[in-house]
């Protein structure tokens, strides 16, 4: 029906920009939001449990890119959603009867519970996959320098072969291990022969 009204016509916000020449400034120094009666963003930062659990996921940031895992950004991402927050709202009136309607829980604390289980459950996994990412960056970070120090050692033996010193292959390779073994703690206690 729309599309019969050849005035009628879709853009992006960036083509409408684009297309009209601005006539003045619309200033607005305060976020607007769609809801409640204040529309600001008490719905969702207006209350002590709504602060405490955006500043809880936020604090796992760094943690959680340091993992590098797409599944647990993911997981992190989603937890952010507003809906979760906007569930903790502690407020009365018609504006609690909004709140009530649309969350699935039957209280905002209980909404608050629900998402610091997630979040709990989340920085476990977090924190396991943090010492994995550690681990394997500890041991590619000693295989390189022992790689490196390999290298400088061949070249030293160059030096050495001139001089008739000889060092031997093995004694290399055993240094070599017994620094992966001693870098790494969970190496440590297998035993060696």
């Amino acid at each position: 029906m729309i599309l019969r009204h050849p005035e009628t016509s879709f853009k992006t916000a960036t083509e409408t920009v684009e297309s009209y020449e601005p006539t003045g400034e619309y200033d607005v120094p305060d976020v607007l939001t769609w809801a409640d009666t204040d529309r600001d963003l008490t719905a969702w930062t207006g209350n002590d449990i709504q602060r405490d659990a955006l500043n809880a996921i936020y604090k796992m940031e760094e943690d959680v890119m340091k993992t590098k895992k797409k599944s647990l950004i993911e997981t992190w991402r989603k937890l952010q959603t507003s809906d979760h927050f906007y569930y903790m709202c502690t407020k009365w009136s018609n504006d609690g009867d909004v709140h009530a309607y649309f969350s699935p829980y039957q209280s905002p604390y209980d909404a608050y519970i629900a998402f610091m289980n997630a979040l709990s459950d989340l920085q476990l996994r977090v924190s396991s996959a943090v010492v994995e990412r550690e681990t394997k960056d500890a041991v590619k970070q000693v295989v390189k320098e022992t790689l490196k120090v390999e290298e400088e050692g061949e070249e030293v033996s160059t030096v050495d072969e001139q001089v008739n010193i000889n060092p031997t292959r093995p004694q290399s390779i055993g240094r070599w291990w017994e620094k992966i073994i001693n870098t790494i703690p969970f190496l440590k206690s297998i035993k060696r022969g």
